[in-house]
């Protein structure tokens, strides 16, 4: 049986085998909203069901709308070519019903079914859905007031975070507070896993301290580097200066122990032997 057997065959079972559900995986564009359209013109034109009953839910609003539109298309066709009388009563009171099917986004469904509960789920039932562009504003205006709250206590954290990110080459899109306003979003993304986040002990001030000499080490060997331009050169001097400033005995690590960890992180397939 060859490639496009195959596919017909399953494209037949999706129209066909009307009382077994099926998962379907395939690319996109391959035709499988075509094939859910006919599959739920075969549920009603066998009487199975009514449109009322029939849920199809979508990612957008805009795939939603064009899924009701093909679905209006098709039930026309098939009323005007059917032949049996009971066929045609089902489809003619499927085209009279479609706006009764729950043809939409997953949001939409989801807020239809508590718009139906909304006491057990402790909801007002004048609750509205927002799309994707009302929730990135109202997420930028609670990130805006946290953040300058967050900047006013500044936190050891936060200080090293905004400064680590500073020494990186910064974007307009890229930069410090930017970076930390989309990584809440994708926290944000992950909102309905409700597994603890794991926070592995790291005991930072001892581990910069055991750095510190293999840091300078390698300053040592960059500062040798006889070849014009070689990237270890500017990140030998960053180091070297870290070294320094951790030698002293007062040990703040808030602010100059940012150079340590990024330094090598940029340069250090650059800095080998072969640079004396």
């Amino acid at each position: 049986m060859d490639i496009v057997t195959e596919d017909a065959a399953a494209r037949t079972r999706i129209r066909e085998s009307l009382d077994e559900s099926l998962i379907v995986e395939a690319a996109a564009g391959t035709g499988k909203t075509t094939e859910l359209i006919q599959r739920i013109l075969a549920v009603l034109r066998s009487g199975r069901t009514t449109v009322d009953k029939i849920v199809a839910v979508t990612f957008t609003r805009k795939a939603a709308g064009e899924l009701r539109l093909r679905l209006r298309v098709e039930l026309d066709k098939a009323r005007l070519a059917a032949k049996d009388a009971n066929e045609i009563r089902f489809l003619e009171d499927a085209v009279a019903r479609l706006e009764e099917a729950h043809l939409g986004t997953i949001h939409s469904f989801c807020a239809e079914i508590l718009r139906q509960r909304p006491v057990e789920a402790r909801l007002a039932p004048g609750f509205e859905e927002i799309d994707e562009a009302q929730a990135l504003s109202l997420y930028s205006r609670a990130f805006d007031s946290w953040i300058q709250q967050r900047l006013q206590e500044m936190s050891p954290a936060l200080r090293r975070l905004i400064s680590r990110f500073s020494i990186e080459r910064a974007t307009e899109e890229n930069r410090p507070v930017e970076r930390l306003r989309q990584a809440g979003l994708d926290i944000v993304g992950w909102r309905d896993f409700r597994q603890p986040w794991r926070k592995t002990t790291f005991d930072r001030d001892p581990e910069i301290q055991r750095l510190i000499p293999e840091i300078a080490v390698l300053a040592q060997i960059a500062s040798e580097c006889n070849v014009p331009r070689h990237p270890s050169l500017d990140g030998a001097i960053s180091a070297s200066l870290g070294a320094r400033q951790h030698s002293i005995a007062t040990r703040k690590y808030s602010g100059s122990s940012l150079k340590l960890p990024c330094w090598p992180r940029s340069h250090l397939n650059a800095t080998s032997p072969a640079i004396r």
